[in-house]
C-alpha cells in the first residue's frame, strides 16, 4: 500500500476570487432585458389592433349568415364567445398599408421604450465610469518592480520601498520617491514596510545612507548590530537620554563657514537655525518680537563665533553658551555716572563696541533700535527659545560634533583655499595612484569662488599613499603654470586608551578602522601661497536612528533643526557636484511622521528631494 504524504504549503495563497481582483471585462452593448421591453413595446399594439379588426370581422360573418344587413346594435347583441380567438391576432384582416402604418409607428415607440429602460441600466454603463479599480495582479507587480532576495542575500543596485512580498522575494520600488504609508495603530506599518526596507537598503550593493526617526528606539536596538556587520556607521541622535548617542553641536556648520573665512556664510546659516527657532506661522501681531529675537540671536552666535576663532578656542562655540551670555549680559544694566539717570545694558554696549560693518553688530541692530519696553518683550522671546540649551545633559551633548552632516551623502569631500587672485579661475584637482607611471585615478575641473575657496565632492576609491594634485595654467599666458602635490596617508582610529579600533563589518574584523580626517603631506608647491587643504574620505554609509519622545516635545526643536541643516548641508553639496545628486543615496524613514516636531519647509523639501 502506497504511503500518501501530505506536504503544507510554504506560502500562503487563496483559492477563492475576490470581487475587483480580476480585470475587467467589457459589457455587452446590448441590453437584453431593455431589448425585450421595447419589442413588446412593438408587437402588443400591432397584435391588438389586429385582434380587434379580426374579431369584429368573425362577428359580422356570423351575424350575415342570418342577418341580411347587420348593424352595430346586431354586433353589440351578438354571441361573442364564438368569434374570440387567439387566431384572431395573426390573421390579415386589415389593407397593407394600415399595417405598415401600425409598424412604424409602434417601432417608434419602442425605441422609445428601449432608450428609456437602457438608461439607467447597469448593463450598458460606460466602461469604467462607475469605476473599475481592482488590486494589482501578481504578475503586474513582477513586471513593474524590482524583485530581490527576502532576506540574508545581497543583490545588484539599490534597495527601496517594499511593495510587495510573494513566496521568498521582496518587490521593492527603487526609483527616488516620496512614500506616505497610512495605517492605524498596530496596523504593521513598520513590521512591513520600516524593517524589511532598512533590512534591503542594507543588502543592496549600493548601499544607501538612512535617517530614520525611531521614537521609542526600538528600530536602533534591533538594527545597529546588523548594520554595523554590513559595514554602516550608525549613529543616534538620542533626544530621550542626550548623554546616550552622538553630539551633535547646531552650530558646526557656522563655525565652518567662519573659519574659511566667510562670515556672510556663516550669518546665513546661523539664520537657518535660529528660524527654526523663532518662526511660528500664528504669531499673528508678536511676529515682530519673534523676528527680533531670532536676529538678536544672529547677532550673539555670530559675536561668540568671531570672539571664539580669533581667540582660538572655537570649543567654546555652543548654543549652551549663546544662552549663558544673553543672561548673563542681557540681565545685567549699570551707571557709568552714579548721576545719571539712564542704566546701560551690557549686552547693548557690547555690540556697540564691535567695529563698524561687523556681521555680528548689523544682526544686532534691530534689538538695539528697540525701546526698553519692546527690548526687554525680544530678549525675554529669545531667552524662551534657547531653554533646550539650557539644559546640562543637552549641553553636553551639543558642545561638539561627531558627526558630519555632509559625510551622510558625501562620504568623500575635498576642501582647499587658494590666494584670492584666482577667484573665478579654474583649477584641475587629480587623484594618482604613487607608482612610476602615476597612475590617473580621477580628475576634477573647479571654478574657484570667493575668498579662494574650492569644494569637492569625488567618488573615488584611495588608498594610503596616494597622490593629490592641484594645477592652474593660465590660458593667455601658457608659462604661467601653478602645482600643488600632496601626499594621502590614512590614519588609524584609537580609542581612548590609545588601542587600535578594528573594523565590525563581517569578514573585515581584522582590519584596523581609519579615522575620516586624511592626513595630506606637502610634496610640492608653486602656487604664490601655500593652500590650506582638508581631505575627508570614507567608504561607509550611514545610518542615524532619531530618538525622539512622542510624550515629551519640550526639546523637539533640536530633531527638527538637525533634519533641516542635514537637508540644507546635503542640498548645498549637490549644487557643487556633477549630476546634482548625493553620491550616496539617502533615504528618510521617517516613522511616526505625524507625532515628529515640525520641519521647517517641509512641503519643499519634499518637492525638491534629491536622490
Amino acid at each position: 500500500m502506497a504511503l500518501l504524504k501530505f506536504k503544507r504549503n510554504k506560502y500562503l495563497h487563496h483559492n477563492y476570487k475576490i470581487d475587483g481582483e480580476d480585470l475587467p471585462q467589457e459589457k455587452n452593448k446590448i441590453n437584453k432585458k431593455a431589448l425585450a421591453i421595447s419589442s413588446l413595446a412593438v408587437l402588443f399594439p400591432l397584435g391588438g389592433l389586429n385582434f380587434v379588426a379580426g374579431t369584429y370581422q368573425s362577428i359580422v360573418n356570423e351575424l350575415a349568415k342570418t342577418v341580411e344587413k347587420p348593424t352595430i346594435f346586431d354586433v353589440f347583441s351578438a354571441d361573442w364567445e364564438k368569434s374570440i380567438s387567439i387566431k384572431n391576432v395573426f390573421l390579415p384582416v386589415l389593407p397593407a398599408n394600415m399595417y405598415l402604418f401600425g409598424l412604424l409607428a409602434s417601432t417608434v415607440m419602442g425605441f422609445l421604450v428601449y432608450s428609456k429602460v437602457n438608461y439607467r441600466s447597469d448593463e450598458n454603463v460606460a466602461y469604467g465610469q462607475k469605476g473599475d479599480s481592482r488590486f494589482t495582479t501578481i504578475e503586474e507587480i513582477q513586471e513593474q518592480y524590482r524583485e530581490i532576495p527576502e532576506k540574508t542575500d545581497t543583490f545588484e543596485g539599490y534597495g527601496g520601498v517594499p511593495v510587495s512580498h510573494y513566496k521568498d522575494k521582496y518587490y521593492v520600488d527603487t526609483d527616488t520617491v516620496n512614500t506616505a504609508i497610512l495605517g492605524v495603530s498596530r496596523s504593521g506599518k513598520g513590521e512591513t514596510i520600516v524593517v524589511p526596507m532598512i533590512d534591503n537598503l542594507s543588502r543592496a550593493k549600493n548601499q544607501s545612507s538612512m535617517v530614520v526617526n525611531d521614537p521609542k528606539g526600538e528600530l536602533y536596538s534591533a538594527s545597529k548590530e546588523t548594520l554595523e556587520k554590513r559595514g554602516y556607521d550608525v549613529q543616534v541622535l538620542n533626544i530621550l537620554d542626550p548623554l546616550q548617542g552622538m553630539s551633535y553641536n547646531p552650530l558646526q556648520l557656522v563655525i565652518d563657514a567662519w573659519v574659511n573665512g566667510d562670515d556672510q556664510e556663516a550669518a546665513k546659516r546661523a539664520n537657518t537655525l535660529t528660524f527654526s527657532l523663532y518662526n511660528n506661522p500664528n504669531a499673528g501681531d508678536n511676529a515682530f518680537f519673534n523676528t527680533s529675537a531670532q536676529n538678536a540671536i544672529n547677532g550673539i552666535i555670530l559675536a561668540i563665533v568671531d570672539y571664539c576663532v580669533k581667540n582660538n578656542c572655537i570649543e567654546k562655540v555652543t548654543m549652551h553658551n549663546v544662552s549663558q551670555m544673553l543672561n548673563e549680559l542681557g540681565t545685567f544694566y549699570y551707571k557709568e555716572d552714579p548721576n545719571d539717570f539712564i542704566e546701560k545694558s551690557v549686552l547693548d554696549e557690547y555690540f556697540k563696541s564691535l567695529p563698524q560693518g561687523n556681521v555680528a553688530k548689523m544682526q544686532y541692530g534691530s534689538t538695539s533700535f528697540a525701546g526698553e519696553k519692546a527690548k526687554g518683550s525680544i530678549l525675554a522671546t529669545a531667552n524662551q527659545g534657547l531653554q533646550t540649551f539650557a539644559d546640562k545633559m543637552f549641553a553636553k551633548m551639543t558642545s561638539k560634533s561627531s558627526l558630519d552632516l555632509k559625510q551622510v551623502g558625501f562620504p568623500k569631500n575635498l576642501f582647499f583655499q587658494l590666494d584670492e587672485r584666482f577667484l573665478n579661475k579654474r583649477v584641475t584637482v587629480s587623484f594618482h595612484k604613487n607608482n612610476q607611471e602615476k597612475t590617473e585615478v580621477g580628475s576634477y575641473q573647479i571654478k574657484v569662488k570667493a575668498l579662494g575657496m574650492c569644494n569637492i565632492n569625488f567618488d573615488e576609491s584611495l588608498e594610503d599613499g596616494d597622490l593629490l594634485l592641484i594645477r592652474y595654467q593660465d590660458e593667455e599666458n601658457p608659462n604661467k603654470k601653478y602645482r600643488l602635490l600632496y601626499s594621502l596617508q590614512f590614519e588609524k582610529l584609537l580609542d581612548e586608551k590609545g588601542r587600535v579600533v578594528y573594523q565590525k563589518k563581517a569578514g573585515c574584523e581584522h582590519k584596523p578602522e581609519y579615522q575620516r580626517q586624511v592626513t595630506l603631506t606637502l610634496k610640492a608647491n608653486t602656487f604664490p601661497l601655500q593652500p590650506k587643504a582638508k581631505l575627508s574620505y570614507s567608504d561607509k554609509p550611514t545610518a542615524v536612528f532619531m530618538i525622539v519622545p512622542d510624550f515629551d516635545k519640550s526639546n523637539h526643536a533640536l530633531a527638527s533643526i538637525f533634519v533641516k541643516q542635514l537637508y540644507t548641508e546635503l542640498s548645498m553639496n549637490c549644487n557643487d557636484t556633477k549630476g546634482k545628486k548625493c553620491y550616496r543615496r539617502v533615504h528618510f524613514l521617517l516613522d511616526e511622521f505625524g507625532n515628529m516636531p515640525p520641519i521647517d519647509d517641509m512641503g519643499g523639501i519634499n518637492g525638491l528631494r534629491r536622490s
